[in-house]
């Protein structure tokens, strides 16, 4: 079983979704996860550093650049929600190491008899506690551009599988969890290029894990590009 360690405590294209669906990242024993995984980060290590390097350049430059609308945002969203605009929300990161993902709020506090305990798959688009601004925001995407600085602080990379709670990792990934924490949660990713909020469990794991198997410099730029036309045309946007 994955064990989690904080922070603190350590001192839909049918056929593009298809394409990433297929079983080939599948091993027989928890031994072959074991060989793939040591033999992918030894052979990876320069491109990783590329990765990370590109990843400091990106959310740094993007950071000042998007900072006055960063700014609007958070007001706007503070004034309408009266609340912090800003939340966490704990994530498995690489390697089973829980962190704090930023967002920009999109829901307000549950009433009295509303439920707040989601199941992991819950489509946050269908709670009754979004608004018709909040649905916005979410639709272009822009409640994930606090997540530039967990790109900064190195948590997260600008393309990776989708940040996860505990709970998914368990239900959807099982032994194949170690190879999923092989990479950084990322902004974007597979999941989001070919189909965001249209993609479901178990198709949605399987993405990600071709994602891991695969990843690749070239790739990471085919994917950003993808997502750049997704959110344009809101493909998949809750």
């Amino acid at each position: 079983m994955t064990e989690y360690t904080s922070r603190a405590g350590r001192p839909a294209e049918t056929a593009g979704v298809a394409e990433w669906t297929a079983h080939e990242w599948a091993f027989d024993t928890p031994l072959d996860v074991a060989v793939f995984r040591k033999a992918f980060c030894q052979q990876g290590r320069v491109e990783a550093i590329v990765k990370r390097g590109l990843d400091l350049v990106l959310s740094a430059l993007l950071l000042v650049i998007l900072s006055p609308l960063v700014l609007i945002i958070a007001i706007v969203l503070a004034v309408h929600f009266r609340h912090n605009p800003l939340f966490a929300h704990e994530r498995v990161g690489q390697s089973a190491v829980l962190f704090s993902c930023l967002k920009f709020r999109t829901m307000r506090d549950p009433r009295p008899g509303e439920e707040d305990v989601k199941h992991p798959s819950f489509k946050a688009g269908t709670d009754v506690r979004t608004t018709r601004l909040s649905h916005w925001v979410r639709r272009m995407s822009l409640d994930e551009l606090p997540q530039l600085l967990n790109v900064l602080m190195g948590d997260m990379s600008i393309v990776g599988p989708r940040p996860i709670v505990p709970e998914e990792l368990r239900m959807y990934y099982g032994p194949m969890a170690p190879v999923l924490l092989i990479s950084k949660p990322g902004m974007t990713g597979l999941w989001a290029a070919y189909g965001r909020s249209d993609i479901e469990y178990p198709d949605r794991a399987h993405i990600e894990l071709s994602y891991v198997t695969r990843m690749s410099l070239w790739l990471d730029i085919r994917i950003l590009v993808k997502t750049l036309f997704a959110v344009a045309t809101g493909r998949g946007a809750l």
